[in-house]
């Protein structure tokens, strides 16, 4: 009967199908750095951002995919949609591209086109598209894109940015140009681009972002720091017009049926930035900011039913009641550059990126923004206490909100804590087990604050002044900096003095620190490899065996010991389960350009903060079927004893299946045996050729 029992639980075993050891986006955060917007005659809504091409959305927003197919640049500044719904895409370096099927496939069409930084477009009563261009020129093409020709012998020296047409078809054209500083001017043409004249009366040497025109033909101007200018007599004159305009970098205009303006602004803290509107041609303005998390505004458009949407630095926003309200609408925007991750001791994470902190207590299912009270800066670093209280350092200190931000109720809500900080922002974040918080600045600063962020002060002494790429700190105490391009600084009485640590290290520019459990230490430079410290940083040697050579990498290490380095340029992640002696690519799915951070925490998840958001995969060693984090003949006998007397099941299920056949059966015990005895291929890797296979 016993047998025969046995017999049944391994029958049921052996059709048993564990999830292969791969990389899943998680749900977000979503969003993304939407830097213009276009809406067709159905209310198709298309947006072109800075990393992530074109995304589409046919429900209004409430759910985007993306729209690239042909598209050769990820850069989109600039979109535009003609009568018969064709749209062009203006890209920063692969020129204009055009889709006549809604965005579903994209063809370049740059004859005539040489210069192939395209700001702007605008499309004329005649079908006729005028593009302007980062190099000093405005193209036209009257044939629907096919060719182009040069429009520019007035623009010499100057970056065309911003275009817009009268009902008469006179063209205005926002221009910038650098002369000790960026300046600019408007440009009018009044016979198809043919010939341009300069009109700045009024509005002399100010960077134009934006224009708009009215029903009226009045004319707007929303520049770079000086606000919003008007032009009632077609760009003759122009006056300011900023009464209640809090915020004078004017990035987006645009005006509703109404007449009413709307001015998107973009250098803004969270105080006196976001959207501004005009019920009076432009004589005073009102905030109207309720809902809008992001007040970085980059595009502002209205749909055929009068809705407006916004694109921010993260994402998208509607108001479906003229402004007075908006709600977030990036679901589907994989988008995000997270540039800071870490996770808590209860398994929540935490995800730093521009103008926010993001969190999950779901391992990623689901993502909330939580910046209420964290101004709009990148937050580069974020560091947790052993009472939980959270910091987030962000660039930009006492600029555009930079510095460094506490939560003491898990990211609810932010206060700044700068007093004594100085430096144009952090980089990174480390804390001792005392409590003391270590900040690393762009200018080469170490401050120490030794009452929970309350007050710093500055511990500089034995550093030179380059940027602190990174901080740590082991079982001792003792505080790791890496320091620009001079490499590693040690300190061993809390910061008050620093001593440089460099024997055979590399002479790059660091990148990233981590101290394991006992005390190694490994560091990693800007296009080197990886260096471990078994010293206390005294002397350094390469550990990259199987590491792609000249990467950048970040590193971290899991609870159990694992070395993960993440890297750019599709490279991916790599891990190492020997103390860095030896490094397995692990890529399957990560479909990201760039990895910046890795995390763990107490979780079954590895995470990367990638610039497609975070992704995770599940975090075991392959053919460690007993947990003891090593695959060997244990492991063997572990899955023996589960597959035929009914033991314990693997400590983590996709663990069991070394051999890859999608089943937990005794071929893997077999295949452990082989490995172990035999020198047979690596778990997971039955092609041997040094990749998982699954």
């Amino acid at each position: 009967m016993k047998s025969t029992i046995f017999s049944i639980i391994g029958i049921f075993l052996l059709t048993m199908s564990p999830v292969a050891q791969t990389w899943e986006q998680t749900n977000g955060p979503y969003g993304g750095s939407i830097f213009c917007l276009a809406v067709n005659a159905s209310g198709d809504i298309f947006a072109g951002t800075w990393t992530r091409g074109i995304y589409r959305s046919t429900d209004n927003g409430v759910s985007w995919e993306f729209a690239n197919d042909g598209l050769t640049r990820s850069f989109i500044p600039a979109l535009a949609i003609n009568a018969d719904g064709d749209i062009f895409a203006g890209t920063y370096g692969g020129g204009v591209f055009r889709s006549t099927n809604n965005g579903d496939s994209w063809e370049p069409i740059n004859s005539g086109l040489p210069d192939l930084w395209v700001w702007d477009f605008v499309i004329d009563s005649n079908g006729y598209i005028f593009a302007g261009v980062d190099v000093g020129s405005v193209y036209r093409s009257t044939d629907n894109g096919d060719t182009w020709e040069w429009l520019g012998s007035d623009f010499a020296g100057l970056n065309v940015k911003v275009l817009a047409i009268n009902a008469g078809g006179d063209i205005f054209a926002g221009v910038w140009f650098s002369d000790g500083g960026w300046q600019g001017d408007v440009y009018r043409s009044t016979d198809d681009g043919n010939s341009w004249e300069q009109i700045d009366g009024g509005l002399i040497n100010r960077p134009v972002r934006s224009l708009a025109i009215n029903s009226d033909g009045d004319i707007f101007a929303g520049t770079w720091d000086e606000g919003v200018f008007r032009s009632t007599d077609n760009g003759d004159s122009w006056a300011g017009i900023n009464t209640g305009l809090a915020n004078l970098d004017v990035y987006a205009l645009a005006i509703n049926a109404a007449g009413e303006i709307f001015a998107g602004t973009y250098r803004s803290s969270s105080e006196d930035g976001g959207i501004f509107r005009s019920s009076n041609n432009g004589d005073s303005w009102e905030p109207i900011n309720i809902g809008l998390a992001d007040k970085k505004v980059r595009s502002i458009v209205m749909n055929p039913d009068g809705e407006i949407i916004s694109g921010t630095m993260s994402g998208a926003y509607l108001s479906t009641d003229n402004g007075d309200n908006w709600e977030e609408k990036s679901n589907g925007m994989t988008g995000t550059d997270v540039s800071a991750l870490t996770v808590n001791s209860g398994g929540d994470i935490f995800a730093g990126a521009w103008g926010t902190v993001f969190r999950s207590t779901d391992y990623g299912d689901s993502w909330e923004k939580l910046n209420n009270g964290l101004n709009y800066a990148t937050v580069e670093a974020i560091a947790i206490n052993s009472d939980g209280d959270i910091f987030a350092g962000a660039y930009f200190l006492n600029v555009y909100g930079g510095g460094v931000y506490l939560s003491t109720d898990n990211g609810d809500s932010w206060q700044p804590v700068n007093s004594g900080l100085s430096g144009s922002g952090i980089r990174d974040l480390a804390i001792n087990s005392a409590g003391d918080i270590f900040a690393g600045t762009t200018d080469g600063d170490v401050f120490r604050s030794s009452n929970n962020g309350t007050s710093w002060e500055l511990k500089n002494n034995g550093l030179p002044s380059y940027s602190i790429y990174a901080l740590a700190i082991n079982g001792d105490g003792h505080i790791f900096a890496m320091e620009g391009p001079s490499g590693i600084y040690r300190s061993t009485d809390n910061g008050d003095s620093w001593q440089w640590f460099n024997n055979n290290l590399f002479t790059g520019f660091g990148t990233s620190l981590a101290i394991n459990e006992v005390g190694d230490i490994f560091a990693s430079a800007f296009y080197d490899r990886v260096y471990r410290s078994i010293d206390n940083g005294e002397s350094w040697e390469p550990v990259d065996n199987g590491l792609a050579l000249g990467r950048s990498y970040t590193l971290a290490i899991d609870a159990g010991g694992a070395i993960f380095a993440g890297t750019e340029s599709d490279y991916g992640v790599y891990r190492s389960l020997n103390n860095g002696a030896s490094w397995t690519l692990l890529n399957n799915n990560l479909t990201c350009n760039t990895v910046y951070a890795l995390a763990s925490g107490d979780t079954e998840y590895i995470f990367a903060a990638t610039d497609q958001g975070v992704f995770r995969m599940l975090n075991y060693v392959c053919g460690d079927a007993n947990g003891d984090g090593t695959a060997n003949v244990g492991d063997a006998v572990h899955l023996i004893n589960y597959v035929f007397k009914g033991g314990p099941a693997p400590e983590q299920l996709e663990a069991g299946d070394p051999n890859c056949d999608g089943e937990i059966n005794v071929g893997d015990a077999v295949y452990m045996i082989n490995n172990t005895f035999m020198g047979g291929p690596a778990p997971c890797d039955p092609g041997g050729d040094g990749q998982p296979d699954c």
